[in-house]
């Protein structure tokens, strides 16, 4: 059953690197697109800025997506690194969707843009399969046994 869950986890933690990409795919094209003051909104260095580090989060959360499922692929328990994982990259997506609704500004919250539907989604994947807080429980159980 805990192989279960922890299969279920990182196709969770999948899911929500797949709704980070898409935000950073969709704001990239949008920091493009739309112009303020003559120029497109992705000339400006503060918002150059935030799509780098969202870009370095969703690159993150994909490595550590990828050697989490190899694990499991392996057949080597991983239940703290299943539960990590989960965490890390469903926060992740929320920060990350999140970061890409203010950069489309008013735009973003609108569903004629599909930022707002990934943020849903994103915020979403902090619940189900166990919520952040359960991942933050079975991850200090294994480092701090309780006696």
């Amino acid at each position: 059953m805990q192989r279960g869950l922890n299969i279920a986890r990182v196709h969770t933690a999948a899911r929500a690197v797949g709704l980070a990409q898409g935000a950073l795919e969709d704001t990239t094209a949008y920091l493009q697109e739309r112009e303020q003051f003559g120029h497109p909104i992705g000339d400006f260095q503060a918002l150059r800025f935030t799509l780098a580090d969202m870009a370095a989060d969703v690159v993150q959360g994909r490595a550590m997506w990828w050697q989490v499922a190899h694990l499991l692929d392996e057949g080597v328990p991983c239940e703290s690194e299943a539960a990590m994982v989960k965490l890390a990259t469903t926060e992740m997506a929320v920060r990350v969707t999140n970061q890409a609704m203010q950069l489309h500004g008013g735009n973003g919250y609108t569903t004629e843009r599909r930022v707002e539907r990934y943020w849903r989604d994103a915020r979403l994947t902090t619940i189900f399969e166990g919520t952040s807080e359960i991942q933050r429980r079975i991850i200090s159980d294994r480092l701090l046994p309780r006696r």
